[in-house]
């Protein structure tokens, strides 16, 4: 790994962090058949359709997609789903637009009571390696920003006090502040403006110069439970960068297992051209199946951050 002493670190929190703490929320979780709000989702969305866009085809329904991706465990499979809804529908009747938006907003309401549902409902794992790393993080002085692109409150589910000058940047949104985002990051201004609701990219600019702005000063970048999909590109892209000289700095990837540490670099190759042997900062990967399972490899790896960083 890098030789530089650690003074500054900034984590990135995806869905694998939840998942580790225990909480049911891979999108084949919500999308699944025993579960209430996807079947109270499911039929609002048959009524809709039946009573308000008997004209309109079905393959013109958001929801059909959605509903062909529902085995899929990761939440990028829906983003990349409507942005080829998106770029497929090109000139969209206001009937559609109409249809669609409704179907946007009842995906989101309904995601939302199953968030809260299972949150209330679901007894977090305190010895987990997301539980055990993020604390240690928030109580150390060496963490200065958390970004995190889940919904939930991760201070709340690790129940870990913020303390006075960390930064906190919630991505996507807070569900506790009812204003998840929910969509995809089309490039080139491709999504047409009818949809443009179904976009993320509103909130891209304010975020995107805060985190450039915490690469810079940063020496340790901790990504745990992101897939560093392509409609999250642009938060990343910085890392992969040969020409930002970051030569100096460590990034630790956390995920479940081989099989996840290889759909990452597929992700990462993209819209990079990484490979373990040209990346330009030390990367390590740490897999969480292998660290519960008490593997010489993780635990020496775990270990060696947590050494590195004196937490």
């Amino acid at each position: 790994m890098a030789k530089t002493i650690v003074s500054n670190v900034v984590i990135f929190l995806g869905n694998g962090f939840d998942l580790d703490l225990g909480l049911p929320t891979k999108y084949s979780n919500f999308a699944s058949e025993t579960n209430i709000e996807w079947l109270e989702l499911t039929k609002n969305f048959e009524q809709l359709y039946s009573q308000l866009y008997k004209e309109e085809t079905i393959n013109a329904s958001l929801l059909t997609q959605l509903i062909e991706v529902s085995r899929n465990d990761y939440w990028f499979d829906v983003e990349k789903e409507i942005y080829k809804y998106v770029l497929n529908h090109k000139r969209p009747t206001p009937e559609l637009i109409g249809l669609v938006r409704n179907q946007y907003e009842r995906f989101k309401y309904y995601f939302s009571n199953y968030l809260n549902r299972i949150i209330s409902s679901t007894i977090i794992n305190p010895q987990s390696l997301a539980n055990v790393l993020f604390n240690r993080l928030v109580k150390s002085n060496i963490c200065s920003t958390i970004c995190t692109f889940n919904y939930t409150d991760c201070f709340d589910l690790c129940s870990c006090h913020k303390r006075d000058g960390l930064k906190y940047m919630p991505i996507h949104g807070s569900l506790k502040n009812n204003n998840i985002i929910l969509g995809c990051r089309a490039p080139h201004n491709q999504i047409e403006y009818a949809f443009d609701f179904l976009s993320k990219s509103t909130e891209v600019p304010s975020n995107l110069l805060q985190i450039s702005t915490n690469y810079t000063i940063a020496n340790e970048v901790i990504v745990f439970g992101h897939s560093l999909n392509l409609m999250d590109s642009c938060y990343f892209s910085e890392l992969f960068d040969a020409n930002n000289n970051n030569s100096d700095k460590n990034l630790t990837i956390i995920c479940k297992n081989t099989e996840s540490e290889r759909l990452i670099v597929e992700n990462i190759n993209e819209w990079s051209n990484f490979s373990e042997t040209h990346i330009d900062c030390d990367v390590q990967f740490i897999h969480t199946d292998g660290w519960y399972k008490n593997e010489e490899q993780e635990n020496k790896a775990f270990k060696d951050l947590c050494n590195r960083l004196k937490i």
